[in-house]
């Protein structure tokens, strides 16, 4: 399997909620980081609780409209998660807004193909205008 396939496979299981599966690809001391939140998960253990915190925000998320790159010991995928704000996000209460969050991913794999390393780019303004928490920045 390319690592771009592992990459599709791992957003495949996110949005069928198959946790255990995007575990399996992950390297016991992975580290999996959210740039725009400045958050670390540490191993697969921390990183499902990040990825359950989106599904308790939002329910119906979903990895959709991807391009997967492949590289020889990472992937890139450019995508948009969509759902629905129907739980409380971080600090903020549920809105009821639909979102579509560009966002771009960068994974990086041992020798055995297991994910070791993972980074996270989004526009943490644009979503939180998209949830109604703030106002668009001036043109």
């Amino acid at each position: 399997m390319t690592h771009a396939a592992t990459h599709r496979a791992i957003h495949e299981a996110f949005s069928r909620r198959n946790f255990d599966e995007v575990a399996a690809k992950q390297h016991p001391s992975t580290e999996y980081r959210d740039r725009a939140r400045q958050l670390t998960a540490n191993g697969p253990a921390e990183s499902i609780d990040y990825l359950k915190g989106w599904t308790t925000a939002f329910s119906d998320a979903v990895f959709a409209d991807g391009m997967y790159l492949d590289g020889t010991d990472h992937s890139v995928s450019f995508c948009t998660m969509r759902g629905t704000n129907d739980g409380p996000f971080g600090p903020f209460p549920a809105t009821g807004s639909t979102v579509g969050v560009p966002l771009c991913e960068v994974f990086h794999y041992d020798a055995d193909g297991q994910v070791i390393g993972a980074d996270l780019f989004y526009d943490a303004t644009a979503f939180l205008v998209q949830l109604g928490h703030a106002e668009a920045p001036p043109a």
